[in-house]
């Protein structure tokens, strides 16, 4: 959605909104961060390792919060969302390492670059079909991100068997 940002607002929002591209483009990237956070969270939480995650929490938003005061008057929104991407992926960052210090287990690297290389190629496709209605091009690109995670394993068959019986039982998915 960052590479087709523009045409993405506009449909959505109208044209006085493509303005917005570049920011919203910046913050897509902030993801990265939140789904580390995600990630290393749940493992802190269920290895009751959540102090350190308090003191990061208080050292992002304290960081900020001041770096927002003293930039964005002079820089405006864009060095806003600089600052939302940097601290974002600071603190996924250190959630992820406190987890799994915290729990003697090893970063899955080789997944991580599955998942990497499924995020290149999905971008790569949005960049080569810039000729192509924006909402299909987007369905399609989820399409294939999905099928190269699956086709790389980057989602364990274990994994989606397991999540697909508690869909289909009703029952909680985490």
């Amino acid at each position: 959605t960052a590479i087709r940002a523009e045409d993405l607002l506009t449909v959505l929002f109208g044209s006085e909104y493509a303005d917005g591209a570049a920011i919203f483009s910046l913050l897509a990237a902030s993801f990265l961060g939140i789904t580390a956070g995600w990630i290393g969270t749940t493992v802190a939480v269920g290895s009751a390792s959540v102090g350190p995650l308090w003191i990061s929490a208080i050292a992002a938003a304290v960081t900020s919060i001041a770096l927002n005061l003293i930039l964005v008057p002079t820089h405006g929104a864009t060095w806003s969302a600089a600052i939302t991407v940097v601290i974002e992926l600071a603190v996924g960052s250190a959630s992820l390492i406190v987890a799994y210090r915290r729990t003697s287990a090893s970063l899955p690297i080789a997944r991580l670059c599955r998942v990497a290389g499924a995020v290149a190629i999905t971008g790569g496709a949005m960049l080569a079909t810039t000729w192509a209605p924006v909402l299909p091009a987007v369905a399609s690109a989820i399409v294939l991100y999905g099928a190269l995670l699956l086709a790389t394993r980057a989602i364990p068959p274990v994994l989606l068997d397991a999540t697909i019986g508690r869909l289909r039982s009703g029952g909680p998915t985490t």
